[in-house]
């Protein structure tokens, strides 16, 4: 499964720079990643409560966060300062959202 390989390769890359779950910026993205999942979705895309979530939070001055299917999420530190307030998170769920359920093309 592509979505296996894609875990491999990024945990190959950044698992050495993975932040540990007990860390304030992991505590954070964690508390944003249950408020993602938990709104409210319609029909068409509600397989994405019944995920078993795994959030990884990567110390690196990136600006980028991602999710592969089947519910990795990776959250470069250097996006944290730009997703602060709550519209710009906001922003981050529905893309989150949709980079989960919808297929790339």
């Amino acid at each position: 499964m592509l979505s296996g390989q894609a875990y491999r390769e990024i945990m190959m890359q950044f698992g050495d720079r993975i932040v540990p779950p007990t860390h304030p910026y992991s505590q954070f993205v964690q508390r944003a990643a249950r408020n993602i999942v938990k709104v409210p979705f319609d029909h068409a895309i509600s397989g994405v409560t019944d995920l078993e979530w795994e959030v990884h939070v990567i110390d690196h001055p990136q600006r980028n966060a991602f999710v592969l299917p089947g519910g990795k999420m990776f959250v470069f530190t250097g996006i944290l300062p730009v997703v602060g307030d709550k519209e710009q998170r906001g922003g981050m769920r529905s893309r989150t959202r949709s980079r989960v359920i919808l297929p790339r093309r």
